[in-house]
């Protein structure tokens, strides 16, 4: 499933989404990557305001792969040139 991300506004609603389709609460989610569940929830209420290497950390969690598409080069679908 994709889920689109556009604005940093959205990451709140992700974050909860995924956390309760992997049947976690706070603290088992919080668990997987090493933080409590008070810990955890600071970042599901603010998302915008931790780093992304932990959004990734949790993404990576809950069982997220991150994909950033170039909206000019989506349109040919071929591999990426770095």
């Amino acid at each position: 499933m994709e889920y689109p991300l556009n604005t940093t506004s959205q990451l709140r609603p992700l974050l909860i989404s995924l956390r309760k389709k992997n049947n976690l609460g706070q603290e088992e989610a919080g668990a997987k990557v090493g933080l409590s569940q008070r810990g955890y929830a600071r970042i599901e209420a603010n998302p915008e305001k931790t780093s992304y290497k932990r959004i990734f950390e949790i993404l990576q969690a809950l069982g997220v792969k991150t994909l950033f598409i170039d909206e000019e080069k989506s349109q040919d679908k071929g591999n990426l040139e770095w």
